[in-house]
């Protein structure tokens, strides 16, 4: 099953500001620990579902300040 933790998140936006630029900073904490509790509730069934709920939830819940759709591409290839 697929594990995230908000370090490993916040680590890989920081790297993608750092390369592409932007307002670095987490928008809304709350958010972005809602989007790591996905991966450990055990409500989905197989590591698909997890990687869109993931993928989904970083892009429309708008943790960090910019950036939410590239840490969630990249966040989801990274447990691949």
């Amino acid at each position: 099953m697929i594990k995230i933790d908000i370090k490993q998140v916040v680590d890989l936006h920081i790297e993608l500001i750092k390369e592409f630029g932007g307002l670095p900073g987490i928008q809304n904490k709350r958010l972005l620990e809602s989007v790591i509790m996905l991966s450990q509730q055990g409500y989905y069934d197989n590591d698909i579902e997890i990687t869109g709920a993931i993928i989904y939830s970083l892009c429309m819940n708008h943790a960090f300040n910019v950036g939410n759709k590239r840490v969630a591409a990249v966040e989801t290839y990274n447990n691949e």
